[in-house]
């Protein structure tokens, strides 16, 4: 494995939360406004939000069912049963009907 690909699987396992000890850090250069830990939580919450985001759109009306917090602890839920295991975000609900 190239250490782009090794770099490139650290920091993915630390976005999705596979990695909690951010190793991904030691991978990353410093420099710019922020710090790499504060990169590294934006694409975090970025990724969280861009699947919540993909099951609403895909989904509206359990999203309209359910209290929004609730439908945010769902999608947690089903990114930790039914993690994304595709780059297309056209996949990544496949599972929703089942996990609910």
């Amino acid at each position: 494995m190239s250490a782009l690909a090794t770099t490139q699987g650290r920091v993915f396992a630390s976005v999705v939360g596979e990695d909690n000890t951010f190793a991904a850090l030691d991978d990353l250069s410093e420099g710019g406004a922020l710090s790499a830990d504060q990169r590294l939580e934006i694409y975090s919450e970025m990724y969280f939000l861009r699947m919540r985001d993909s099951l609403h759109e895909d989904t509206p009306h359990v999203a309209k069912l359910v209290d929004p917090h609730e439908f945010e602890h769902l999608v947690v839920g089903y990114m930790k049963d039914a993690p994304s295991t595709h780059y297309s975000l056209a996949r990544f609900g496949h599972l929703w009907p089942k996990f609910l």
